[in-house]
C-alpha cells in the first residue's frame, strides 16, 4: 500500500472514531404538523404523531366537552408563526387558569438506549411577566416562572428525565433553562426574544446523569446534572410540553419539528469503523484482480 493510500485508510478511520458525540440513528420520532389542516387540532392518527389530548392537567379530561380544547379552557391547534410554516399553537385563556398540554406517548415509539437526544423548534409568541404556577430561583440571581414545560421520562417510571423550561424574565423575553435535580432552581442557559423562533437540541445521558443542550446548533450548556442515580438500559417512553398559565393572563407558544433519537454507543462506532475497514479493503482487491 502506497503512503497515499495509507494516508486516505487513516483519514478514514479517524473520521469514523472521531465521529461527533451527536451523531444519532435515524429518529425514533420525527413530528412535524405541515400535513395538519390549520385551525384545527394535531393529528393523533399515525404511530409516531404526538398524543395529543387535553389531560387531567389542568382540570380537563379528553371525556369532557374539552375535547379537543376550547379557547375557554386553552387550546392546541395548528397554525402558523414567525419562522414556522405550521406548528402546534399551545394557548391558554385569560379568564381560566387551565393548563394546555402537547403529550407525545409512547403508542409510537419505546427507544433503548443511554444517550437520547431530543430537538425542536419553539417560538414563545406571549408570555405574562409575573412568576406563573410553578415559580423558581434562577441560578443566576432573581426568580422566573415557568411558561413552557417540556418533561421527559422512561418506561420505568422510577425516573424522570431532563425537565426543559422556558421562563419569561420581561415584557419581551426570558431564558431556557433546566430545572435543577431537586425541582428547586432553574439552571439557565440561553436569553430568549419573544416571536422569535429557537432550534432546542438536548442530549441526555442516563449513565453520567448529565444532559447538554444547543440552541441553533450552538452548546450553551454541558454537563448539568438531571438525574441522581445511573438508570441503566434506559427506555424513553413519553414526552410532554405543558404550558403554564395563571388567571388574568393569556400566553401562547408555537412548537414545531420534534425529533429524538437514540445516540450510539463509541462500541458501535468503533464497529462502525471496523465495517468501514473491510469495505475498503474488499474494494482495494476487487480493482487489483480486475
Amino acid at each position: 500500500m502506497t503512503i497515499t493510500r495509507f494516508s486516505r485508510l487513516a483519514a478514514l478511520l479517524v473520521a469514523i472514531g472521531m465521529a461527533p458525540a451527536l451523531a444519532s440513528a435515524a429518529p425514533f420520532m420525527n413530528i412535524d404538523f405541515e400535513g395538519d389542516a390549520a385551525g384545527s387540532a394535531p393529528s393523533v392518527s399515525a404511530p409516531g404523531n404526538p398524543m395529543t389530548k387535553p389531560s387531567a392537567i389542568g382540570g380537563y379530561t379528553a371525556t369532557t366537552s374539552d375535547s379537543p380544547p376550547t379557547a375557554a379552557s386553552g387550546t392546541i391547534v395548528v397554525g402558523s408563526a414567525p419562522g414556522m410554516a405550521q406548528g402546534a399553537i399551545m394557548t391558554t385563556n385569560p379568564a381560566n387558569a387551565e393548563l394546555g398540554a402537547l403529550w407525545i406517548d409512547n403508542n409510537g415509539f419505546g427507544a433503548v438506549g443511554q444517550k437520547v437526544r431530543m430537538s425542536f423548534d419553539v417560538n414563545i409568541l406571549a408570555a405574562p411577566t409575573v412568576a406563573l404556577t410553578q415559580p423558581k430561583l434562577l441560578a443566576g440571581g432573581g426568580s422566573a416562572g415557568i411558561i413552557l414545560g417540556m418533561n421527559a421520562f422512561t418506561n420505568s417510571g422510577s425516573q424522570q428525565s431532563f425537565r426543559f423550561a422556558a421562563a419569561p424574565t420581561s415584557e419581551t423575553g426570558g431564558v431556557f433553562a433546566f430545572r435543577s435535580a431537586d425541582n428547586t432552581t432553574l439552571v439557565d442557559f440561553f436569553n430568549y426574544v419573544e416571536g422569535t423562533t429557537y432550534n432546542v437540541a438536548i442530549e441526555a445521558d442516563y449513565t453520567t446523569g448529565k444532559v447538554k443542550a444547543f440552541v441553533d446548533g450552538i452548546e450553551k450548556i454541558s454537563n448539568h446534572t438531571f438525574l441522581l442515580a445511573n438508570e441503566p438500559s434506559a427506555t424513553t417512553g413519553e414526552y410532554f410540553f405543558h404550558l403554564n398559565g395563571e388567571a388574568g393572563y393569556a400566553n401562547s407558544v408555537a412548537i414545531d419539528n420534534i425529533q429524538s433519537s437514540v445516540v450510539p454507543e463509541p462500541a458501535s462506532l468503533g464497529l462502525a469503523g471496523a465495517a468501514a475497514l473491510s469495505l475498503f479493503v474488499v474494494r482495494r482487491r476487487q480493482r487489483g484482480n480486475a
